[in-house]
């Protein structure tokens, strides 16, 4: 395993945001390896109830960020992955609650501080601006 972690900006936005999706890479060591997907929230995302925005779909990504970076189906039987090639699996957000605009700005500054969404994000969704 390579990284295990919150999922920064998966959670839908709101008064109260969501739950933050999680990621967990792993390095494929092996060789002629096979797995089988199953996951839900890949393509219908969690609800955002009375104004809260939706949470991020979860994803199955072969070698996230590279060149040949390849999403992979919701749903498959032997999926072939080659020596050194990554696997990350990230879990779906949860949607958020309320409307954006009446988030605690002392919540968001710490969801930014400790990096559960970005600062770009903070800005962008809840227009925050970052203490003088």
């Amino acid at each position: 395993i390579e990284r295990y972690a919150l999922w920064e900006n998966s959670a839908g936005a709101g008064r109260y945001r969501g739950g933050l999706g999680v990621v967990r890479d792993y390095r494929i060591l092996g060789d002629d390896i096979l797995v089988s997907l199953s996951s839900e929230r890949q393509h219908v995302t969690a609800h955002g109830a009375c104004g809260g925005m939706p949470g991020t779909a979860g994803a199955f990504v072969m070698n996230p960020g590279l060149p040949d970076e390849q999403k992979l189906p919701s749903a498959a039987a032997d999926v072939p992955l080659p020596r050194g090639s990554v696997l990350s699996i990230r879990t779906p957000g949860g949607g958020g609650f309320g409307q954006v605009e009446q988030r605690d700005p002392q919540q968001i500054e710490r969801d930014a501080r400790e990096e559960r969404i970005s600062v770009q994000h903070a800005k962008g969704v809840y227009r925050w601006h970052t203490p003088a």
